[in-house]
């Protein structure tokens, strides 16, 4: 494989494995509720874990876009 196929698929399988991880954050947050040292640490990573989902969702929106705008101007 060329550097070009594994930077596209990173780019699309980034967001697939930050929305199973920000899952895994919820259910862990979720089932936290007695334990308030935990919970806030769960938090964190729940926060960190929905910025991540955030950034590379964007990420490929923003490929999508000026890959749309190329072929527009071909």
């Amino acid at each position: 494989m060329d550097s070009f196929s594994i930077f596209i698929f990173l780019l699309f399988a980034l967001p697939i494995i930050s929305f199973i991880w920000f899952v895994v954050r919820l259910v862990k947050f979720i089932r936290s509720k007695n334990e308030p040292a935990r919970r806030g640490k769960d938090k964190i990573f729940l926060i960190f874990s929905v910025l991540t989902l955030a950034c590379s969702t964007g990420a490929v929106v923003g490929f999508l876009w000026l890959l749309d705008r190329a072929l527009a101007h071909m």
